[in-house]
């Protein structure tokens, strides 16, 4: 599927943004794309409004380092709560007990359900039912955020954001996005049409609040808050999130991305089918210093054991993450993609043999789309690289800051896109960001496409809006 709007359109994992159309410094930093309401590009003060990011799971509240006195905004709360159980019961266990169980269940209605492709180890299959529907999801509630000193004393203002309701947006809501579910998994199902004789089932009830739409309300965080309480009207649940301030952090707040193609072109400015190019990247905190010396990227173990304190996020293998339905912000792949060229792109048609691939790939990228298949030629890198996330490479393997794509000896001459998306998490603030640069490839001709969807704005408004940096 190809997605036509501000953000990047993803074909089978190529990305390649809608609204971006000018003609760009060829192979260097076109526009860095990134979601949210946020600060001006550039070094941040305690003063400066950061976006906030909460997480509570199971009814704990994830500990927060933050920047001692920063200002913030509440940017993105997510809870979770969840119950396994032996019997298909949908999700009752999670209306009897746990977290959730004082919330308002009733209009629970079953959505919509599929199958993870991929089998399990042992050849049976996970489907996964999600509901909606029910008051609490529906109808808007509050959230209280308050800030604690060490012996329980209140400091500030209580800061106060709420859900809105689920089908109608205003501008007075506080998020953008309002994803609120409860999902079952059947984790043993025989087939992908017989689940009857299931025993092992997970019934989980998630809110995900993301994207405000404005910096306001925001707080400075007082010198002796050691803890945040969060109050939910939808359960009437207390919450406390432990909270360190950090008063000299090696990092600013804020991320960016260089891209640049190292591979020099021809002397007219282009590339040749069948060319190997190799693109660098750098990330960069807010104030434009680099979060990784020269060449060198934390591992994948680092990443794993929690070693990153620059904040650089590598793909969270433990989330169950769905387009939509859950939790697909926090997948956090770093990925580098080249497709082109941009006239001829639309929606992919080919099915990837993805670890097939991995495993006879030449320069550590693997090819989405052709040419003869599709229309267009599609490439993507990950970082780490694929065969280290696929199992064929250690994990403790070297990340580094460079990616090799190879042209297609049939390429069609035209603009291509390069672009780069990755996340960053650090002191308490989550961001998304990507970037794009364009090369010629044949020809000195910069070529586009026109897509019938409108601008930006016809889907994205408020806190989605991308700004352009």
């Amino acid at each position: 599927m190809k997605l036509t709007a501000c953000t990047f359109a993803l074909v089978s994992f190529a990305l390649v943004p809608a609204c971006v159309d000018d003609q760009p410094e060829v192979g260097s930093t076109e526009q860095a794309i990134s979601w949210g309401t946020l600060p001006a590009p550039g070094p941040t003060t305690i003063h400066t409004p950061v976006g906030l990011a909460l997480d509570i799971e199971e009814g704990v509240g994830v500990p927060l380092q933050v920047r001692k006195n920063q200002t913030f905004y509440i940017n993105q709360i997510d809870l979770r709560t969840h119950a396994d159980t032996t019997v298909d019961e949908g999700i009752d266990a999670l209306k009897a007990t746990g977290d959730f169980a004082s919330a308002d269940w009733q209009s629970t209605a079953l959505e919509d359900q599929s199958f993870v492709n991929l089998p399990n180890p042992d050849g049976t299959f996970v489907r996964r039912r999600m509901y909606r529907d029910a008051r609490w999801m529906e109808n808007p509630s509050i959230f209280f955020v308050e800030q604690l000193d060490a012996r329980g004393v209140l400091r500030g203002v209580p800061v106060i954001v709420d859900t809105g309701l689920s089908q109608l947006r205003t501008d007075i809501d506080s998020f953008f996005t309002r994803r609120m579910r409860a999902i079952q998994w059947t984790n043993d199902c025989a087939s992908k049409t017989d689940c009857s004789h299931a025993h092992s089932f997970m019934e989980e009830a998630l809110v995900e609040l993301r994207y405000a739409n404005g910096p306001n309300p925001g707080f400075q965080m007082d010198s002796a808050t050691t803890q945040l309480r969060v109050t939910w009207t939808a359960n009437g649940k207390r919450y406390v999130i432990p909270v360190t301030q950090v008063a000299n952090p090696t990092w600013d707040y804020g991320f960016k991305i260089d891209l640049a193609v190292l591979t020099r072109p021809a002397a007219d400015g282009t590339y040749a089918p069948g060319q190997q190019l190799e693109v660098q990247f750098t990330l960069r905190d807010g104030s434009g210093k680099p979060l990784h010396p020269p060449g060198v990227l934390p591992t994948f173990l680092d990443y794993l054991t929690g070693n990153t304190p620059s904040g650089i996020q590598y793909w969270n293998v433990s989330e169950k993450v769905m387009t939509y339905y859950r939790r697909k912000h926090k997948e956090k792949q770093m990925v580098v993609a080249i497709d082109g060229p941009v006239q001829d792109t639309g929606p992919g048609r080919t099915t990837l043999d993805f670890f097939g691939q991995i495993a006879t790939t030449v320069d550590g990228s693997l090819i989405t789309a052709t040419n003869a298949a599709d229309g267009f030629f599609a490439e993507a890198s990950a970082v780490p690289q694929w065969k280290v996330l696929g199992g064929f490479l250690p994990i403790d393997s070297p990340v580094t800051d460079r990616v090799t794509f190879t042209l297609p000896a049939d390429a069609h001459p035209g603009t291509y896109k390069i672009a780069m998306k990755a996340r960053r998490s650090y002191l308490g603030e989550e961001l998304p960001r990507g970037s794009v640069i364009s090369i010629q490839v044949g020809t000195t001709q910069h070529t586009a496409k026109t897509f019938t969807t409108g601008g930006c704005t016809t889907c994205h408004n408020g806190g989605s809006r991308p700004h352009l940096r």
